[in-house]
């Protein structure tokens, strides 16, 4: 699992811009987790906040997914504008930062995979736990602390002119904002009290932005540690069923790596696949059009690749 020691990342300069984030937008989520599991301690489950935080977290996940992922940085299918909007708006409300900062970097994750350049892989020179921990950590949490060169080309300069793209990302603390400020008015219409609209925000947003934060870094970090590996891509990606369950689809990391334009993950069994099921759904009702599915044969696999 461990990488030899000319493969460094690179990019080691530290951004402490991105601290302020942390404290912001990882630390106040774990507060929320350890508030939550306070109160349901002390008065139970509530079915009515849980489905607020299972709905706000497959929008927002589907808006990672379908959106920053498969739509905006692999154009794996195509939306219309309004639909393609929406998605972005989504994605943005799930706190992984901007479109072109997010979709930038995971195409250079692509381009280096497992290898110097890769911005977040796991795999590290040596081999002791302590090691497998530290590349852990890395993918997870850490790379997000360092300020990483963004290149300039043709990949780049398409986001940058997409007007949609510009729009979102440029009102994104708007975007952030409404993910808390909807669950919070779900809760407040629920109850009629104060107290509703602060449990809605502590389920639908904090505990719902922790979750989903740290299981799309579980893609980064997980599936190129564990899981199984049937395809040859040239690095260490696997898919692992377990990721893919709370990242609808995305734990099919493996089958992502050797065909990155097809909407599908799960290559052998697309029902696993979440995301593709909503898009193949979407499709049907004229919503999007194109998703890009193929049979796991090796012609067809090179005529997908990136």
């Amino acid at each position: 699992m461990a990488r030899d020691s000319d493969n460094l990342p690179e990019n080691k300069k530290i951004d402490f811009g991105s601290y302020v984030m942390f404290l912001t937008f990882f630390i106040a989520p774990v507060v929320g987790v350890v508030i939550a599991v306070y109160c349901m301690w002390e008065n139970g489950v509530d079915w009515f906040y849980l489905s607020v935080f299972l709905f706000m977290y497959l929008i927002t996940a589907f808006g990672t997914t379908g959106g920053y992922h498969r739509l905006f940085t692999h154009e794996s299918y195509y939306a219309k504008p309004w639909v393609k909007f929406l998605i972005a708006i989504a994605g943005s409300s799930a706190v992984q930062g901007k479109i072109f900062t997010w979709c930038t970097l995971h195409k250079l994750h692509h381009e280096k995979s497992d290898k110097s350049g890769d911005p977040h892989s796991p795999l590290v020179p040596g081999d002791s736990l302590l090691t497998l921990f530290k590349g852990l950590w890395h993918s997870q949490i850490g790379w997000m602390f360092i300020k990483h060169k963004l290149p300039d080309n043709e990949f780049t300069r398409r986001l940058k002119n997409d007007p949609i793209v510009q729009f979102v990302d440029r009102y994104i603390v708007l975007w952030i904002f409404l993910g808390g400020l909807i669950p919070a008015s779900l809760g407040y219409m629920h109850s009629g009290k104060i107290s509703g609209a602060f449990y809605g925000f502590l389920w639908g947003g904090l505990v719902r932005i922790f979750f989903h934060q740290h299981f799309t870094s579980a893609v980064n970090s997980i599936c190129h540690v564990w899981g199984k590996r049937k395809y040859k891509t040239g690095d260490r990606s696997t898919d692992n069923w377990f990721i893919a369950i709370f990242t609808l689809g995305e734990g099919y990391h493996n089958g992502h790596h050797v065909a990155q334009k097809s909407a599908l993950h799960s290559l052998d069994f697309p029902l696993a696949d979440m995301t593709f099921l909503i898009l193949l759904l979407m499709e049907k009702l004229g919503m999007v059009y194109n998703v890009r599915q193929f049979v796991p044969r090796k012609e067809k696999l090179e005529t997908l690749r990136v």
